[in-house]
């Protein structure tokens, strides 16, 4: 996900080595190395078990509303069994299997995660909203800017 945070964002375009965001990653990786200089290593090793099988139950979940919404959407790859082995039981165990570790976790790393996918989902939409193709009038596909943006004001 790191990797596709910086496109189109011009402050960050001219940090890409070889296709990689040299800068995100420097940062992150800064972020990284300055909360493990001030948090207790078991504090970040619940945060990340937490964080970590929190997006593996979202992945899951995800997997098992796109089989059942839309069975016939193309997939890049298939898990052998079929539909209801590889397609059904397995997202379904997996996520009950990341429900079953989530509900062994302190209560403090579970309000930590949320805290931070809440900050998170607020970056996330904010930037979605300020940078939007449709927001700014910018043509997606041919298509003449909306009466109310930005360009069809111009």
């Amino acid at each position: 996900m790191i990797e596709t945070i910086g496109v189109g964002v011009p402050a960050f375009d001219g940090w890409r080595w070889h296709g990689w965001p040299v800068c995100l990653t420097a940062v992150s990786g800064t972020v990284c190395a300055l909360l493990s200089a001030f948090l207790p290593a078991d504090v970040l090793g619940n945060l990340a078990s937490v964080g970590t099988l929190s997006a593996f139950f979202l992945v899951s979940v995800s997997t098992l509303v796109l089989r059942i919404t839309q069975p016939d959407l193309p997939r890049k790859f298939q898990i052998p069994g079929g539909f209801w082995f590889g397609g059904m039981l397995i997202p379904f165990l997996s996520a009950f299997s990341a429900a079953g570790l989530f509900s062994q976790a302190t209560i403090p790393a579970i309000i930590r995660v949320f805290a931070w996918m809440g900050v998170g989902l607020v970056v996330y939409f904010s930037f979605g909203f300020w940078h939007s193709r449709v927001g700014l009038g910018i043509s997606t596909g041919g298509e003449p800017a909306a009466a109310g943006s930005k360009a069809a004001k111009a």
